[in-house]
């Protein structure tokens, strides 16, 4: 699976987006699969994007912040759609949490003035080429 998300991605502007079994169910949906992000018909398991843009993709305090990450994303990278299934949730609900809260009590902190340097750097050399 990781071979498959990170062969097409060849520069830091690059980001995947790809299928995943969320219950019974398969996201995106036929319908919306290689076009603009639909809420709840996306799961944020199923992208991988350069490190150097999680400070301008945060999450906020709503749900469905998956699906506003996503629509960003597609606004300011070039997507790269992968038609297979690589990530899929343990749940066999449909909704998956539904907003029930079921996170992990795990923080992950990021340097965020380290984080916007070398995003910086990166736009900067990809305007050269």
């Amino acid at each position: 699976s990781l071979l498959d998300i990170m062969a097409p991605m060849k520069r830091p502007l690059d980001a995947a987006f790809w299928r995943v079994r969320v219950g019974n169910k398969m996201v995106p949906s036929n319908i919306n699969f290689r076009n603009r992000p639909v809420c709840k018909d996306f799961s944020m398991i199923g992208m991988a994007f350069h490190t150097c843009y999680i400070p301008l993709l945060q999450f906020d305090n709503y749900k469905q912040s998956d699906y506003r990450i996503a629509d960003r994303i597609f606004s300011i990278l070039n997507v790269i759609w992968i038609d297979k299934v690589l990530t899929q949730t343990q749940s066999r609900e449909n909704a998956a949490g539904a907003g029930r809260r079921k996170d992990k009590n795990e923080v992950i902190k990021v340097n965020s003035e380290a984080a916007k340097r070398q995003s910086r750097n990166i736009f900067r050399q990809d305007k050269k080429e």
